[in-house]
């Protein structure tokens, strides 16, 4: 990794979800978004719910059955384990975690974060409780709102949501997911502890949101010109595209930085993808090498990344969230 920034010290905070580490951390039922992030955002404001029992949640008629966006935390610690958003009910979507409560382990569907309460569960007999708010938005809108909800909890306690990003407790590997293709694979399989499980420690939080998006030290991380300074074909890291002169970004993005960019130049040629005439602008790229960085923290990068953007500028870059 070749970033030197004191702010990106990697390994430097552990994981802990155990029981006697409690983030009970009030917040209020609904915020008033211009103020917390600025006169510009599109963002609505969210009425959060009150707190429901995840155990029945899909027969739960307090639980909308309109999209929206949904939280999950311990009910003893009020530690908060999970941040989504559905544009299906509500109650379907968590009524699609009623695996947490089997015999078995779930797999990674239907629902991505079941593995990791069913795990924990079995490590601290503890129980879970979720809040909704109701958003009958276009996906894009619902995807914004998530990640700044992600973000912002990220700048108010210096990690992530505990599941958020693919994350199990400690000792946990998870399970994979459950469709034909991996069945006839031979591939399917549902997680188990495992005391060598890599346990990858949060991404470290931003102070801030409130940055400008094409600073060359925007949100403190070193951007530098694709053409001055050409990824090579390994490099791995989070990258920009937008067009001179333009404040909003096109896009935001991480990975193999040489092969995304490649991707999204190929796009510019297919007059069928939603995000062609994004691509085939004048555009200038940038990127930040994170080599060494694992993939849970790039997705975290990329969130705040986002997020920022989001909250200076009204909106997600223009080529976000449109597949």
């Amino acid at each position: 990794m070749s970033i030197s920034a004191p702010a990106l010290s990697f390994g430097a905070r552990p994981y802990n979800n155990r029981p006697a580490r409690i983030f009970n951390l009030p917040r209020p039922r609904q915020r008033n978004i211009r103020r917390l992030y600025g006169a510009k955002t599109e963002l609505v404001d969210l009425a959060w719910s009150d707190w429901h029992p995840l155990a029945g949640a899909g027969r739960d008629r307090r639980l909308p059955k309109s999209p929206g966006l949904y939280r999950i935390r311990r009910i003893d610690t009020q530690q908060l384990l999970y941040i989504g958003q559905t544009g299906r009910s509500l109650r379907q979507r968590l009524g699609s975690l009623s695996g947490v409560y089997g015999a078995d382990i779930p797999y990674n569907d239907p629902h991505t974060v079941g593995p990791a309460l069913w795990a924990l569960r079995q490590d601290d007999q503890c129980d879970f409780e979720v809040s909704v708010s109701e958003l009958d938005s276009d996906t894009r809108s619902r995807l914004e709102h998530e990640c700044v909800e992600i973000s912002m909890h990220r700048v108010q306690n210096g990690h992530s949501p505990a599941f958020n990003f693919g994350r199990m407790p400690p000792g946990w590997v998870k399970s994979s997911g459950n469709n034909a293709r991996l069945v006839a694979a031979g591939k399917r399989f549902r997680g188990y502890q495992d005391p060598n499980a890599i346990v990858v420690p949060h991404a470290p939080s931003p102070q801030t949101l409130h940055d400008d998006p094409c600073a060359t030290a925007w949100m403190q991380f070193p951007w530098r010109l694709v053409s001055a300074s050409p990824p090579h074909g390994l490099s791995t890291g989070v990258y920009r595209a937008r067009i001179p002169g333009q404040a909003r970004l096109v896009y935001l993005g991480q990975g193999l930085v040489a092969q995304r960019i490649a991707g999204h130049n190929a796009k510019s040629k297919n007059e069928m993808h939603r995000q062609q005439s994004h691509f085939s602008a004048d555009l200038t790229w940038e990127w930040v090498d994170l080599d060494g960085i694992p993939r849970t923290q790039l997705l975290e990068i990329e969130n705040d990344l986002i997020a920022s953007h989001i909250v200076t500028q009204g909106a997600a870059p223009s080529a976000q969230f449109l597949g």
